[in-house]
């Protein structure tokens, strides 16, 4: 099944012009890897458990959010990363989006 994901992921990246492959390398986990947790909060989360999809988990676990010595520290990290760095995409409702954050001095504010 890890075969058939990173044939996947791979192929996917051959599809990709090389402004975009270079905006998603390999071991770096990016938003798009991330769904929307349910309850309508501006949260994300790593889709696994209930939110498993071949398609965003198994791909981004087996070629983009790698970090972790186990997999159950690997969906960890993944889950970490998306909470704290992502929002739900309005455009796209199924997947989300980096957070969009501005310095004030004092306080960052995200959107």
């Amino acid at each position: 099944m890890q075969a058939f994901a990173l044939f996947v992921a791979l192929l996917s990246l051959s599809s990709l012009g090389a402004a975009s492959a270079s905006k998603f390398s390999p071991g770096q986990c990016h938003c798009d890897c991330c769904a929307p947790v349910d309850g309508g909060d501006k949260a994300c989360t790593a889709p696994v458990g209930p939110l498993h999809s071949q398609t965003k988990t198994d791909v981004c676990l087996a070629v983009f959010c790698t970090e972790g010595d186990t997999l159950g520290a690997q969906k960890q990290a993944f889950s970490n990363f998306c909470s704290s760095n992502c929002f739900p995409d309005t455009a796209v409702p199924t997947t989300c989006r980096p957070k969009d954050c501005t310095d004030h001095g004092v306080n960052v504010h995200c959107d």
